[in-house]
C-alpha cells in the first residue's frame, strides 16, 4: 500500500477494525508506534479530511500524477490456466 499513512487511508476507507503487520515490522517499536500514531490521526480525523491532510503535505499523489510504470503482460506465453 505504500507508505503508512497511505495504508491508512485506505484502512480508514474500508472502516478496518484491525491492521495486521508483517512480523518484522510487528516486531519493530518505532514502526509499530507510527502505525498507531498514524491511524488514530486518520480514524480521528476521517477519510475525507486525513487524504486533504495528505495532499497539503504532499504525502498523496492522484492516479494521473503518479508516475508508476506498471508491468506488462509478458508476450508470446499465450497458454492460460483453468484459475484465469
Amino acid at each position: 500500500m505504500g507508505s503508512i499513512e497511505i495504508a491508512v487511508l485506505n484502512v480508514v476507507h474500508a472502516q478496518g477494525e484491525y491492521w495486521e503487520l508483517w512480523h518484522g515490522d510487528g516486531l519493530s517499536v518505532e514502526t509499530s508506534a507510527a502505525v498507531a500514531r498514524a491511524w488514530e490521526e486518520g480514524r480521528r480525523l476521517g477519510y475525507d479530511a486525513y487524504k486533504k491532510k495528505l495532499i497539503s503535505e504532499g504525502e498523496y499523489r492522484a492516479r494521473d500524477e503518479d508516475h508508476y510504470r506498471a508491468k506488462s503482460r509478458r508476450r508470446g506465453n499465450t497458454a492460460q490456466t483453468s484459475a484465469e
